[in-house]
């Protein structure tokens, strides 16, 4: 009996993408904002920076191909984006209002004037992202139709398989091998800072 599962990749809709991006980054703000102190300001600086780069990712792999000829396609990629970055922007407002309630440290001292730039290119890194996904699937069709792209496809897989390994073996070697940034964490931090110290400062940085 054959499973009635959907695939997960390229197959959402733009309600449900946006939906399932605001939750993900709406996570990662509040474990940031109910984390924060005086002594870990710079993770939260480098998780606003990363975050636009994940959840442009986590969308572009989700949301579904529309139909219609390319020009209808370039309209509807351009709405989800700009919609997409909307949602970013207001998140990340509402995380610095949620910190400037708590009043930790001061909001200067999180370089919004470079954050919110980033954030509102969102749309941008979705759109360059989204291309290098249309350009994979135009690949993918060549490589089902013409042996010789078959052949460069399977010599690209091995170069880029080894590759891939070479960087897992570093990066576990980088995770067990090196401490904890000590001047990046509190005098006594919590189990949950150091797991999110240590995904911020070593984990993210070495696969990106």
């Amino acid at each position: 009996m054959k499973s009635s599962r959907r695939p997960f990749l390229l197959t959402a809709s733009t309600c449900r993408t946006l939906v399932e991006t605001v939750t993900l980054a709406a996570v990662i703000l509040l474990i940031q904002v109910f984390t924060l102190s005086s002594d870990t300001q710079e993770i939260a600086q480098q998780t606003y920076v990363i975050l636009p780069f994940l959840t442009a990712v986590y969308s572009g792999l989700r949301l579904r191909i529309p139909a219609g000829k390319l020009k209808s396609q370039a309209r509807i990629e351009l709405n989800d984006a700009v919609i997409g970055t909307v949602a970013q922007v207001v998140l990340v407002t509402l995380s610095y209002l949620l910190i400037s309630i708590r009043d930790v440290i001061p909001i200067s001292d999180l370089q919004w004037i470079i954050i919110f730039p980033l954030t509102a290119v969102w749309g941008l890194l979705m759109l360059l992202w989204r291309a290098a996904i249309y350009l994979w699937l135009f690949w993918t069709h060549l490589r089902r139709t013409r042996m010789v792209w078959s052949l460069t496809h399977a010599i690209l897989v091995l170069v880029i398989g080894v590759l891939l390994l070479g960087i897992a073996f570093f990066t576990i070697l980088t995770i067990f091998s090196s401490a904890v940034p000590v001047d990046h964490l509190p005098p006594d931090p919590t189990w949950l800072t150091v797991i999110y110290n240590r995904l911020i400062y070593t984990i993210l940085p070495v696969i990106g």
